[in-house]
């Protein structure tokens, strides 16, 4: 099975990111719990809309949110996530704004210090990723997110994530929006 060239390159441009996230998963460090917390969120990203392209339309992003805590392991989340695509000229692909809702699940791998997880949300664009130079595609899609939060005190955390978005409508058309960033959070006991 070959991967295709599209795909490859955007595969290869989180690899980095990913290496990284697997050294600093094994590392030592007391117990944070997430029973009984909750935590609120905002982010800073860099956001691609991968379908424009071969590669991609790139802009920055933000996103807020809440995670409240049913187990030490399992979260709800929920929040909200826009970017800006600049307009490139060369390739007569005019700029774009995406802006979601989301809702979905979180599952730490780990409940220590350094916390990895895995997520997937269903997401409500209400602007979708374009599809080509003008052109939304469907407005309801999912969302799976990886990252790795550092829980360097009882109330604040500092974290990463990579995040890749299909439609429900074609998930076989994967990704066409993804993002990269850093996120601060706020814990508090509930």
């Amino acid at each position: 099975m070959t991967i295709p060239a599209r795909l490859d390159r955007r595969l290869r441009s989180f690899t980095p990111a990913f290496f990284l996230f697997c050294l600093l998963a094994v590392l030592p460090a007391q117990a944070s719990a997430s029973d009984g917390y909750a935590q609120l969120w905002g982010a800073l990203n860099l956001a691609n809309a991968n379908a424009v392209s071969d590669n991609g339309q790139w802009g920055p992003g933000a996103q807020i949110g809440a995670r409240v805590g049913i187990t030490d392991f399992w979260s709800i989340v929920g929040g909200v996530e826009g970017s800006y695509h600049f307009a490139e000229t060369e390739d007569d692909i005019p700029s774009s704004q995406v802006l979601g809702l989301f809702g979905g699940f979180r599952y730490n791998l780990d409940v220590f210090q350094y916390v990895p997880y895995v997520g997937l949300a269903i997401e409500n664009f209400v602007i979708a990723p374009p599809d080509a130079p003008g052109v939304n595609r469907a407005a309801v899609g999912g969302k799976f997110s990886l990252g790795l939060d550092w829980r360097y005190s009882r109330n604040w955390s500092l974290g990463g994530m990579i995040e890749l978005h299909a439609p429900l409508t074609d998930p076989g058309d994967f990704p066409i929006y993804s993002t990269i960033g850093a996120n601060l959070a706020y814990h508090f006991r509930l």
